[in-house]
């Protein structure tokens, strides 16, 4: 019996030494793999050489969003303290400038890398301001007839700039009234459009360019349009249709929340708007934010400061989406600056 145990015991201990010798020889030849390595990179082996990428160009189509511009707003510097702006209908029309000459800025560079056919001119609302409140009846530097004509003029403008520099095929115009521009102090449903000083105005534009064929003009009737380009459905509307009561969550997730109701009665790739003066890349959904910049408004309402800006997104044909462009507009005079 006890001639058995010490013969197990053996087989034990035998086993071990086994299992050791196996795991050294285990080790032992990593080491010598390392070791190979280590030599043929002293040695000056060939590294892994990269080409250069010649890329063949593809096309994409940028979506300028101009909103939310007020233009015969008026802002004085004492009505902002702690932030630097002033507005006035000269400044509105040097910021309108900036907008269509960095819009041909960044172009320019994009078409080192694409083929940039067409571009997409999203008017989206609130270009005035109108008698909405009774402070700007009190305060705007014009009337809400003569501050369209003068929206009339500077939107003309930029059409032409983009038509004689931009070396565009095409260029699409989808119009969207918003919520100061209308004749009515009570928001309107079914009958907006027949109550807005805006919608008057682009279809006056339309008919300026009704014999440029490259330009096409999408006016809509109702709170929203609809277009296909890029490959995509692109919703456009100004926003004014979305409740948000200022939380602390931001506009997120009303902006969301409406667009996914709104994707049940008719699917679209991509929505922009503007009406929130905050600009916002939500990777399908796109806010606008504002040209007026920071008033008196937002400062009683403590709202999010933004300096003035719009906004330029890229939507490559084929893939998607593929850039977004912030557009400063934030000229100021001298005397202004701080």
């Amino acid at each position: 019996m006890g001639d058995d145990t010490n013969d197990t015991s053996d087989w034990i201990v035998a086993d071990a030494v086994l299992s050791q010798d196996e795991t050294t020889k285990v080790q032992l030849e990593r080491a010598q793999r390392s070791l190979a390595f280590i030599e043929a990179l002293d040695a000056g082996a060939a590294r892994h050489a990269i080409k250069v990428y010649k890329p063949t160009p593809g096309a994409i189509t940028p979506i300028v969003q101009v909103s939310d511009n007020h233009i015969e707003e008026r802002v004085r510097p004492e009505d902002v303290p702690g932030a630097v702006n002033a507005y006035t209908p000269e400044i509105a029309k040097q910021r309108f400038d900036q907008l269509w000459q960095r819009v041909l800025l960044i172009i320019g560079s994009l078409r080192t890398l694409h083929v940039v056919d067409e571009i997409i001119v999203a008017l989206l609302g609130d270009i005035i301001t109108g008698f909405l409140h009774e402070d700007q009846l009190e305060g705007n530097y014009m009337s809400p007839t003569k501050a369209t004509l003068l929206a009339e003029d500077l939107i003309n403008s930029g059409i032409e700039f983009l038509l004689t520099k931009g070396n565009f095929k095409r260029i699409i115009v989808p119009c969207c009234y918003g919520n100061h521009g209308r004749t009515t102090q009570k928001k309107r449903a079914s009958t907006a459009h027949d109550n807005s000083f805006e919608w008057l105005m682009y279809h006056h534009i339309a008919r300026e360019w009704r014999k440029e064929k490259r330009i096409e003009f999408h006016i809509a009737q109702g709170d929203q349009v609809y277009l296909e380009a890029a490959g995509k459905v692109l919703r456009f509307l100004h926003g004014d249709s979305i409740n948000y009561g200022g939380g602390v969550g931001g506009i997120g997730i009303p902006v969301l929340k409406a667009v996914s109701a709104w994707d049940k009665i008719r699917q679209a790739d991509f929505t922009f708007m503007g009406h929130f003066h905050q600009c916002r890349d939500f990777g399908r959904v796109f806010v606008n934010g504002s040209m007026i910049g920071y008033n008196a408004y937002a400062l009683i309402n403590k709202c999010e400061y933004e300096p003035p800006m719009q906004q330029m997104v890229c939507i490559a044909h084929g893939r998607g989406h593929a850039s977004t462009h912030k557009l400063w507009t934030d000229y100021l005079p001298k005397e202004v600056k701080a």
